[in-house]
């Protein structure tokens, strides 16, 4: 006798994976179990191809790793504005020592967010050279 439910995973993650997790309503979550065994595939694989799909029309990676740097160059202005000239924000090394700081935050907010050391890097990089600071 065969298994009607058997499972073809259509792809294979290997050593390379890293899971994204979210949870969903119990009826999404259902639907998508019942697609995977409609297709005769995991309920991974559905979430997978689903994903593709969906990112082929999102910006590109280097466009968000920009658009992330401009977002962190703002922040950065904006303590600017208004500190300058504070004790801590007045002397060119003051504002060094600051920056180092608000590099380390940034590091720690990407960091919590799941963002691998080499994308933060990335956009801390972009930020410096597109900004000069």
């Amino acid at each position: 006798m065969t298994d009607p439910f058997r499972i073809s995973p259509e792809e294979s993650v290997g050593r390379d994976a890293s899971l994204v997790g979210a949870y969903v309503p119990r009826q999404l979550a259902d639907y998508v179990r019942l697609l995977a065994l409609y297709y005769n595939t995991t309920s991974s694989d559905i979430i997978r191809a689903t994903i593709r799909e969906r990112l082929e029309n999102e910006e590109p990676e280097d466009s968000i790793v920009r658009i992330l740097a401009s977002r962190a160059y703002r922040e950065w202005q904006q303590r600017l504005d208004e500190k300058r000239g504070q004790p801590g924000w007045q002397s060119q090394d003051d504002l060094h020592k600051r920056f180092n700081e608000f590099e380390y935050e940034m590091k720690q907010t990407l960091f919590k967010r799941k963002i691998t050391l080499p994308k933060i890097m990335e956009v801390l990089e972009q930020m410096e050279s597109t900004y000069g600071v």
